[in-house]
């Protein structure tokens, strides 16, 4: 007999008055079948978000862009002897790979938007080091169907361990929407290992630079003649109208996490924090980001600096290196599409490093302890016959800095990578894999 646990959103758990006794035994004896009994990933992530929206509104709005959705009726604990029910809404953001030696079907990945009258929360699982990109995934969805009008800041993103439900940011919001303190359970089990997410939608054709007036005219005036000699064709889109265009194929951005005009909202949506905040601290700073898309197939960068110039001159060195050429090679599928994420905090330890191999891509796992957390990244990579090489190089922002050794979690997906056997190298430690057919 299987564990009668939540296999994920698709299957639900809720702690009723008469099966109270019943769920708490189930619990007790979950450590002897810990593969059925937890999440199908690691954490929950979550955030708060400052609109509403009805339930049939949301559905309606979804599928106009080809989301199914249902509207769900949500059951959670309020003490020993209660349960709230609450509106909500799912939707599908694909599926996770790799699946597991017990599990070998795809792991189906899921949204799910909790209703009020003031606010809303989204809720989406996430792997064991706590990956953004499961929420940012739903964001751009939800932004793209015109639910949400503009983009969360990332640093109120709420992350809870996979063996606690319901999770903090459910219960954040219910405390603040309706007053309700909702009980949290933890369970004495382990989750399963998915580390890679496939995503339910598709970018469509198309190129966009997002950016405000200032940028526009400092920097457009150099991409204009690369993107013509790439055979490019392209929309200046400013920050207002990002979401009629956040599923293009190529979105370029231009200006850092404080540029004017809802620019900084993009930004930092794209940005690792600590990327935006080497930009602010250092006055020669620039970056060129690869950002982890949102839609399958679709590449999107942030050029910027530590102000108008400085953006102009990372433009200048983007366009001088042959990096819109890299850029428009990915979109065509001839080179392979790369994009990492960055945090490093106090705690937990960073992860042990893991290479996985999905349908045409590889996902990298890895980090490190640094002297302190205030460090921002660069990332490089070289991938040859058979071999992938990644190295890692920490930047010191020079700020005044809290003392403890920073630890630092790197996720790196690389994408359209051809089927065979490879020798991932990280750090100059060799992963042998296996890269199956998309």
């Amino acid at each position: 007999m299987g564990c009668p646990f939540l296999r994920d959103e698709f299957t639900e758990y809720v702690v009723s008055k008469s099966g109270l006794a019943i769920f708490f035994l189930l619990v007790l004896l979950a450590p002897v079948c810990p593969l059925l009994a937890c999440p199908p990933t690691g954490s929950h992530i979550g955030v708060v978000l400052r609109e509403a929206s009805a339930a049939d509104e949301v559905v309606s709005r979804l599928e106009d862009i080809g989301v199914e959705a249902s509207i769900q009726e949500k059951a959670l604990p309020v003490g020993s002897d209660d349960q709230a029910a609450f509106e909500t809404v799912i939707f599908p953001l694909g599926y996770w790979l790799p699946s597991g030696p017990l599990e070998p079907e795809k792991i189906l990945a899921d949204a799910r938007i909790y209703l009020g009258d003031r606010t809303m929360a989204l809720k989406v699982n996430t792997t064991l080091s706590g990956s953004r990109r499961p929420l940012r995934d739903a964001l751009a969805i939800l932004l793209l169907a015109g639910v949400i009008e503009g983009l969360p800041d990332p640093e109120s993103f709420v992350q809870t361990n996979g063996n606690v439900y319901p999770p903090d940011v459910v219960v954040d919001w219910a405390m603040e929407e309706y007053g309700v303190d909702l009980e949290q359970v933890a369970f004495r089990c382990g989750p399963d290992h998915a580390e890679v997410l496939v995503q339910e939608m598709a970018a469509e054709q198309g190129a966009v630079i997002i950016a405000n007036s200032i940028d526009a005219s400092l920097c457009v005036p150099i991409l204009e003649p690369a993107l013509e000699d790439q055979g490019i064709f392209w929309s200046l889109v400013s920050a207002e109208d990002f979401h009629y265009y956040s599923n293009s194929q190529l979105i370029i951005v231009l200006g850092g996490p404080d540029a004017y005009y809802g620019i900084a909202n993009v930004s930092r949506f794209v940005l690792p924090p600590l990327t935006s905040q080497y930009l602010r601290e250092l006055d020669e700073a620039t970056v060129v980001h690869p950002g982890q898309p949102s839609f399958e197939s679709q590449v999107i960068v942030i050029i910027a600096g530590h102000d108008r110039y400085s953006t102009r001159k990372a433009v200048e060195d983007f366009v001088e290196s042959g990096g819109l050429e890299d850029l428009v090679e990915q979109t065509e599928g001839s080179r392979p599409k790369v994009f990492y994420d960055f945090s490093v905090g106090c705690f937990p330890p960073h992860p042990e490093t893991s290479v996985e191999a999905g349908p045409g891509r590889v996902q990298i796992l890895t980090g490190g302890t640094l002297s302190n957390p205030c460090h921002t990244i660069l990332v490089e990579h070289d991938i040859s016959a058979g071999k992938i090489s990644v190295s890692l190089q920490y930047l010191a922002i020079p700020v005044v800095c809290v003392e403890c050794l920073g630890e630092a979690t790197v996720e790196i997906t690389l994408s359209g990578i051809q089927p065979g056997d490879y020798e991932v190298e990280v750090e100059g430690v060799s992963y042998a894999i296996t890269v199956a057919s998309g």
